[in-house]
């Protein structure tokens, strides 16, 4: 687990960078801005995969944190944490074009907010291959609830198509009251 100082003002600024192919540069998540923000980093990475993070609303402390290599299967360490106290962050760590979400990990992340950029990905793939595109960058941001009788949640994402770039995405947390579970830092778009 790793711990934060969550005494922001709300708005928060609150961005999520994947790890694109042969960068040295972890994929990372940074809530707040200057001297007192949070920085996470991704773990360490062998081989391509999906960085996967969860955020304590209350705290914003990071939970769990780890790289999951397999694009079929959703990661068995994020069961505890499917529940609306908690935010979801995906992002990719050299996500080869062979390893684009499949079967359950995708309808998971289509549950919970993936939407245009991750079939837009997984298109790519399937139209031009590895060949063209061997590469791309992934980033998903969403609260982790289950949407039952609400379809597909609406999450906040990025996907970049050029090789060796990361994909960035820039979003807002603010502090919103949420019925019985009180205040809760929740993602929004970027305020005008």
């Amino acid at each position: 687990m790793t711990t934060s100082n969550a005494n922001f003002a709300s708005p928060v600024a609150f961005s999520v960078r994947s790890q694109a192919y042969g960068s040295h540069s972890p994929a990372l998540l940074i809530i707040g801005a200057g001297s007192s923000a949070i920085t996470y980093k991704a773990p360490s990475a062998p081989q391509s995969g999906l960085w996967f993070a969860v955020i304590d609303r209350t705290t914003l402390e990071m939970p769990l944190s780890i790289i999951h290599a397999d694009n079929t299967t959703v990661p068995s360490a994020i069961q505890p944490y499917l529940d609306d106290k908690y935010i979801l962050v995906v992002a990719s760590v050299s996500l080869s074009m062979l390893d684009t979400p499949q079967g359950e990990l995708f309808k998971f992340l289509d549950k919970y907010g993936a939407g245009r950029g991750l079939r837009r990905m997984i298109n790519i793939a399937t139209q031009f291959g590895c060949g063209s595109y061997g590469f791309m960058s992934y980033t998903l941001v969403n609260t982790l609830f289950p949407p039952e009788g609400q379809g597909p949640a609406v999450g906040f994402e990025r996907v970049d198509t050029e090789m060796n770039v990361s994909a960035l995405l820039t979003i807002e947390l603010r502090d919103i009251d949420v019925s019985e579970a009180g205040k809760l830092w929740t993602p929004t778009s970027l305020s005008d």
